[in-house]
């Protein structure tokens, strides 16, 4: 089920489901947006809502000064002897363009997560905040200035870590995967290395406890304040004489799963339980971060109705819909949502839409990681600093581990109707682009799956019969036009990106679907012609440009070495438009003709242009209206300018005023591709840097991500097409 008809369906059952109070779904999106309230953040009154046009009413923000909060913030760890978390929901700048939906994510994800919650809320001062100039530079993070030192060094959300004096002891940034128990792990992790003592009031209260009840409250407040170790050191001393009790054994049994669960010790928790049928609600929070969903649904069904709250039907709907159980992780959620607190809130989001039609969770987006993550306690490792796996120490040896989990991540990922549609692009005219841009990730996500599929990496259960079923199931989504809003915008790179998957699919090529292949793409082929702009020659994705007819044309071109027939006129009027683009400099324009878009210097030109030029040159190229020379300048100055084509990725706007974070693999999937043409040695050059950037950036849950509203399965797909391409 693609994400809009869910949306959808959660509309129309939660307003017609019999049995179920009505909720608007305004009611849903207020619920959604309401601040989980388990910490007690000193608050920045700043506050924005997803909408990108015009007619969205944002709300009344009254001016603050930032500095007296930080200020206030550190006063207070000074006195309690706390270290301060600082939460960047927004840095000054034009970085971000969606930046609510990032921050929403945190919300929902991470600090609604009561483990967590209590570990800040006990240990930290909490601060809030949106760093602008009056606070960016002590906390290292500005981004109002591109020729600012520190500009993009921190992009949202952050969470800065401070001494009570005030300096940033550490700063974890650019976090796209969002899993409470990995931040839990790194928090821990964190006041272990500095030190940082303290407990909470109830703590303090069950010191020297003496009977059988206080001790295991007092293990339990342990836990709660991170010492994971003492609790359970305690809860081992009194074990036997608990166990043996019929008045404490199931309190002790729940808190000390509920130990083990927080530490990750998830089977070892579920051994114990198994003896204690009565703590379902403990036994399904293992089970779902142990990510065992089918048995998780099971023991959420044994839970009777009037005993079921907001959490356990939160947990029982986040199974459903890791199982793809779409309907009755609906109903779960929708029950959830009446209720209060944190879960309630969650429940909401998966059922809530935003101004892009799409539900609110990242859970619904794939960015929420519901299985245990943590972070390695050994001192020997650098505590990370942002949400990527960083870089391997052996590349070589790692390109088989990483791409197995970008492998894995797909296949998890992949709708029921066979689309990928996590994504949610849509700038104007905003929901009436998704059909498209859901079929052209749909496109290169089943692209990558073929060209892995023979090449599986070893040692990780890759079973090639699950890779055909996912691949069948993508090509007959993908041959039904129906998917697509034809005639709108982005209907380039859902064609552009069909015609390679059916390549693929021509070139690995069973003969008795060949002749069906090739009809397939000949008809794209004259589907390209008819979205081509007759007078200029351009194709265009919102307007008319180089990019989007680059790679048109560069699928137009790998269909005529297929011997696939191409209209003549399509190809010369493509190079035309490229032709029409590329300045003197060599430098491609970002829009329409390069005589329509004068100005900048030939250095910003060049460095606005990098990320474009490989692809447009080498097509002009293969089409005989460009040389080598040109080519392999091209390509070195893409060399010299990617690492400022990297810094911007995981922004969704134009972040120095030029670059946009939304086209880092565009540019880097078309370079690895281009990059064959090239001769031995410059594509040896091309092809390691590539390399070593693709395998330095994976998430934590094996995907890879540039914008997040592209989302997680397109990051992915582009990222293993290149890797294959090396």
């Amino acid at each position: 089920m693609s994400i809009i008809a869910f949306s959808l369906l959660c509309s129309s059952f939660c307003l017609q489901a019999g049995g179920l109070p009505q909720q608007s779904p305004k009611s849903l999106l207020h619920k959604a947006r309401t601040a989980p309230g388990l910490i007690p953040w000193i608050v920045d009154p700043y506050s924005r809502i997803d909408g990108r046009r015009g007619r969205v009413q944002q709300p009344v923000v009254p001016k603050v000064n930032r500095a007296v909060l930080l200020d206030q913030a550190l006063a207070q760890g000074k006195a309690l002897g706390r270290p301060i978390l600082v939460y960047g929901f927004r840095i000054e700048g034009r970085q971000m363009y969606r930046a609510p939906l990032v921050d929403e994510y945190m919300k929902l994800a991470v600090f609604s997560d009561p483990d967590l919650a209590a570990l800040i809320r006990r240990r930290f001062v909490a601060l809030r905040l949106y760093v602008d100039k009056s606070v960016g530079k002590r906390l290292l993070a500005y981004n109002g200035d591109p020729k600012d030192p520190l500009f993009l060094k921190v992009v949202e959300p952050a969470l800065f870590l401070l001494s009570p004096k005030g300096k940033v002891l550490h700063c974890v940034q650019r976090i796209r995967t969002f899993s409470p128990t990995w931040i839990r792990s790194l928090l821990l992790a964190f006041l272990e290395r500095r030190k940082f003592s303290g407990e909470g009031s109830l703590t303090k209260a069950l010191a020297g406890a003496k009977t059988m009840r206080d001790k295991i409250f007092l293990a339990e407040q342990e836990s709660l304040d991170g010492r994971d170790a003492e609790a359970l050191k305690l809860l081992r001393e009194i074990e036997g004489g608990a166990l043996k009790s019929k008045k404490w054994g199931d309190l002790f049994c729940g808190t000390k799963a509920g130990v083990l669960r927080r530490m990750g010790r998830l089977e070892e928790a579920l051994g114990l339980l198994a003896t204690r049928p009565k703590l379902r609600l403990e036994t399904l929070r293992c089970l779902v971060r142990a990510g065992r969903f089918e048995d998780a649904v099971a023991v959420a069904s044994k839970i009777p109705a009037g005993e079921a709250g907001s959490e356990a039907l939160w947990w029982k709907g986040a199974a459903l819909w890791r199982l793809w159980r779409t309907k009755e992780s609906v109903r779960a959620f929708s029950l959830a949502a009446q209720g209060g607190g944190p879960f309630a809130i969650r429940a909401s989001a998966m059922l809530a839409r935003g101004d892009d039609t799409t539900p609110l969770s990242p859970l619904a987006h794939d960015f929420e990681v519901l299985r245990d993550l943590r972070v390695s306690l050994s001192k020997s490792k650098a505590l990370p600093r942002t949400s990527e796996l960083g870089s391997p120490k052996k590349t070589q040896g790692s390109l088989s581990a990483r791409v197995g989990a970008g492998l894995r991540f797909l296949l998890r990922a992949q709708r029921p109707d066979g689309s990928w549609s996590d994504t949610r692009y849509a700038y104007w005219p905003a929901p009436k682009i998704l059909p498209n841009v859901r079929v052209a990730i749909t496109a290169l996500a089943a692209t990558a799956l073929l060209r892995w599929r023979k090449r599986l990496p070893s040692g990780f259960g890759m079973i090639p019969k699950r890779i055909d079923q996912a691949i069948a199931k993508a090509q007959s989504y993908l041959q039904e036009d129906k998917r697509l809003a034809l005639g709108t915008e982005e209907e380039v790179y859902s064609e552009a990106y069909r015609m390679l998957f059916f390549l693929e699919r021509l070139k690995q090529g069973r003969q008795s679907e060949h002749q069906v292949l090739v009809s397939e793409l000949e008809r794209l082929a004259r589907r390209a012609g008819q979205i081509q702009d007759k007078q200029s020659g351009f194709f265009a994705h919102e307007y008319k440009n180089a990019f989007c007819t680059g790679a048109m044309m560069w699928s137009l071109y790998l269909a005529k070495t297929h011997k696939i027939r191409v209209p003549q006129d399509v190809v010369e009027q493509g190079v035309k438009a490229l032709l029409s683009a590329r300045r003197k400099d060599g430098s491609f324009s970002y829009g329409g003709t390069a005589k329509n878009r004068r100005g900048g210097s030939i250095s910003s030109n060049l460095k606005n242009a990098s990320a474009r030029m490989p692809l447009c040159e080498t097509v002009l190229r293969v089409f005989s209206a460009s040389d080598a020379k040109k080519v392999a300048d091209a390509f070195n100055n893409f060399l010299a300018h990617l690492k400022e084509i990297e810094r911007v990725r995981k922004c969704d706007f134009h972040s120095d005023g030029q670059l946009g974070g939304f086209f880092f693999w565009h540019a880097v999937f078309h370079a690895s591709e281009t990059a064959n043409l090239l001769p031995s040695k410059s594509k040896k050059a091309i092809h390691k840097a590539l390399k070593r950037l693709v395998l330095s950036i994976p998430e934590l849950d094996g995907s890879w991500v540039d914008s997040h509203e592209l989302g997680k399965s397109y990051g992915t797909a582009m990222a293993l097409l290149t890797l294959s391409n090396l």
